[in-house]
Formats: structure tokens, sequence, C-alpha cells
């Protein structure tokens, strides 16, 4: 994935996250145009996993291929024990 890719692809990550907090989807956006993508990608997975959110299988397998892109598997998968696809909230903005 090239640049332009992955941001799009982790703007598209938020979007579909259950993060609520606008000032954790504001800062994060702030990552992507500053070009830190890895650590976008670190706090959508730190907010996630600090406030124990429910996540979709699917949406943990995108993690995962961005966490792969990225380098950062690790910060992905300790999410793992989140993932529920028992009608938990998808997403604030689907």
């Amino acid at each position: 994935m090239n640049s332009q890719e992955i941001s799009a692809g982790l703007i598209r990550l938020l979007r579909q996250s259950p993060i609520s907090r606008e000032e954790v989807t504001e800062d994060v956006l702030d990552l992507v145009r500053a070009g830190e993508e890895g650590l976008a990608l670190e706090l959508i997975c730190a907010w996630i996993h600090e406030d124990e959110l429910e996540i979709t299988s699917d949406y943990f397998n995108s993690l995962e291929t961005m966490g792969d892109e990225l380098g950062l598997e690790v910060a992905v998968r300790n999410l793992s024990g989140l993932v529920s696809d028992s009608g938990g909230q998808v997403g604030i903005n689907d």
C-alpha cells in the first residue's frame, strides 16, 4: 500500500471503530494528516483496548491487515479478546 492508501484505510478504520470520543477521533485524524500513520493506528488500538470496546471479527481482520502493513502486529493482537460478533457496537459513522 502507498501512503495515500494507508491514510484512507486508517480514516476508514477510525470511522468504523466503536470509538465515540470526539477528542480521540480528532487526535487520530491529526496524526494521519501529519503522516504519522503508525501512531494513528496505535492510538486507535490503545483506545479500543483501554475502553474495552467490543469489535467485530471483520473489523479486527481489517486492523490486522493495517497492522501488518505498518509493522504493528502486536498493537492489534492485543485486541483479540475484544472480538465479538454478537451484536456489539459496529461503528459510529457506518
